[in-house]
C-alpha cells in the first residue's frame, strides 16, 4: 500500500491497518515486545527457566518441544513422531515399551 492509498484511508481503518503490524505483547521482565501471545509466552521461558516437557527415556527436561524432539532423535535414536503420544500422554494402552 503506498502513500497515496493510505492518505485516502479514513483514520480509523488505518489505525486498525498499522495496529496489525504493531508489537502488543510485551514481556515484563525485560520489556522486549511480541506480536502474539504465544511468542510472548515462550520467550517468558528465558527468564523463569521452566522446561515443561520432559523426557520420557531420561531426567532431561526442554522449555520447547522442539528442543525436546531434537534431543529424543539424537540422544535417544528414537522417532519423535512415535514418541509424541507419550509426551502428551496418550499412550492408549501400549505401553512406554512400545519405543
Amino acid at each position: 500500500m503506498g502513500v497515496r492509498e493510505m492518505e485516502s484511508l479514513s483514520d480509523s481503518r488505518l489505525r486498525v491497518l498499522l495496529g496489525s503490524h504493531t508489537k502488543r505483547h510485551i514481556c515484563s521482565h525485560c520489556g522486549k515486545s511480541f506480536q502474539s501471545p504465544k511468542d510472548l509466552r515462550r520467550h517468558i521461558l528465558t527468564h523463569t527457566g521452566e522446561k515443561p516437557y520432559p523426557c520420557p527415556y531420561c531426567s532431561h527436561r526442554a522449555a520447547l518441544k522442539g528442543n525436546l524432539k531434537v534431543h529424543v532423535i539424537t540422544v535417544h535414536g528414537k522417532d519423535f513422531n512415535r514418541v509424541k503420544e507419550l509426551i502428551q500422554g496418550q499412550d492408549h494402552g501400549h505401553g512406554s515399551n512400545m519405543l
